[in-house]
């Protein structure tokens, strides 16, 4: 069984090393870009696992190929470069001295394809060296197993508060506005807008329910799967009996459940999933499959970077939208001198890792436009009003621009979640009828 932990290492010639250096250098401009790029496409903690200058980006760039060529992840870093740089420069540099960038990368799919085939030839393996290697480690494969099924789990909750914030959330709360001034409202509400809504909620309870007892991981997350059922019932009763008051009360319950949870939740997601062993599983599988194993844990942890840094920006969405709804002068004042530079910058440097993606070139387009507004609401105070307006109309197409990013960077994370728990029933062959260590 192999148990080497760098696989294939690649060098890099004199000449290589160095123009590549240079023209990485010219397409990243800052280290903060550099960082965000590799803390997303390769899922490396630049400050903390390559160097610790954070000023000399031609230093870090020396380092992190050192580090990559050292680990044989250079094809990865180059080809990551070629996809998010694409039209620069640097992308020249990369196919005249590192070619082998510009062939097809494997998918998720058939990397876990193949380390699952590999486990299963492992189980199938009847030699006495074999089993003590998988009893060895049973405990820790045990783990594994056990941590697969939460991961994907936790998902699972968080994309149905993801569902709910992003495609019913802002309809039911324009329906119930819209209660007094459209008899159609109500009815729309009770109908297929709540049947969607309570489908979002039986999912959640089934993956609640299936979270270990222990720590009383299972009873924190049906507490909030309870508040959701409540309020679709209430707004169901609200809506059918066209009672207003109580469907505003649901559409505050709903608000309270999909601010709170999901930073929480995420963090319970960032964190099985960087302490997932998959480095485990190199001692069960064959050599062939371990080029595989070692792209599926970067591959992980960058998606799950990318994740928390977009989380991590939800909250602040939400308290600027409450100063725009607000108008008062203290508020406006808030958005302008707090919310919206935190959230403008967060964002854009988010951007800066995929520059000529779509959204990021609809974003920078609404920033400028919020600019402008609040710009001309300073040098106009007699159109203040109109300006605040524009504001809020630019800021809402930003976010919503923004968070349905988010909700593919969702989508990309649960779908590799998916790939990887393919891993668990070859995992429970393996283990099946082997005792644990002494």
């Amino acid at each position: 069984m192999p148990t080497a932990d760098i696989i294939s290492a690649q060098k890099l010639s004199g000449e290589a090393f160095g123009k590549l250096r240079d023209a990485i250098g010219q397409a990243f401009g800052m280290p903060h870009d550099l960082e965000m790029h590799v803390k997303i496409a390769m899922g490396i903690k630049l400050y903390k696992e390559v160097t610790n200058d954070r000023e000399k980006l031609d230093y870090q760039i020396y380092q992190l190929l050192e580090f990559v060529e050292s680990r044989g992840l250079t094809t990865k870093l180059l080809r990551s470069i070629l996809e998010k740089r694409s039209g620069a420069p640097v992308c020249d540099t990369i196919r005249k001295y590192w070619p082998q960038a510009l062939e097809e990368t494997p998918s998720s799919a058939d990397d876990v394809r193949v380390v699952a085939a590999s486990i299963e030839k492992t189980a199938a393996r009847p030699d006495p060296a074999a089993r003590s290697v998988v009893i060895a480690s049973r405990e820790k494969l045990d783990k594994l197993k056990s941590d697969i099924d939460d991961l994907f789990n936790y998902k699972v909750l968080h994309d149905c508060l993801h569902k709910i914030q992003l495609r019913h959330y802002p309809i039911i709360a324009e329906k119930v506005k819209q209660f007094r001034s459209d008899p159609l409202a109500a009815a729309e509400l009770a109908g297929e807008i709540i049947l969607e809504v309570t489908d979002v909620c039986s999912d959640a309870r089934k993956a609640a329910e299936s979270l270990p007892e222990m720590a009383a991981l299972q009873a924190q997350e049906t507490r909030w799967v309870a508040r959701l059922e409540s309020a679709t019932t209430e707004l169901e009763k609200a809506a059918n009996d066209l009672d207003k008051y109580h469907a505003v009360h649901a559409v505050r319950l709903f608000e309270r459940v999909i601010r709170d949870e999901p930073a929480r939740i995420n963090g319970y997601l960032t964190d099985i999933a960087n302490k997932l062993p998959l480095k485990e599983l190199k001692k069960v599988i064959t050599s062939d499959a371990l080029n595989s194993l070692q792209a599926i844990g970067p591959r992980l942890k960058g998606r799950v970077a990318e994740h928390k840094e977009w989380q991590e920006i939800e909250p602040d969405f939400w308290a600027a939208k409450d100063c725009l709804e607000r108008k008062s002068p203290e508020s406006i004042e808030e958005f302008t001198g707090l919310w919206w530079p935190n959230i403008k910058s967060r964002v854009l440097s988010l951007a800066r890792v995929d520059p000529n993606a779509k959204w990021v070139k609809a974003t920078e387009v609404q920033a400028a436009l919020i600019e402008r507004a609040l710009a001309g609401r300073l040098d106009s105070p007699m159109a203040e009003s109109q300006n605040v307006e524009d504001v809020g109309q630019y800021f809402e197409a930003f976010r919503e621009t923004a968070l349905y990013h988010f909700f593919q960077v969702n989508r990309d994370l649960k779908n590799l979640f998916q790939q990887i728990l393919k891993l668990r029933d070859p995992l429970g062959a393996l283990l099946k009828g082997v005792p644990y260590a002494d």
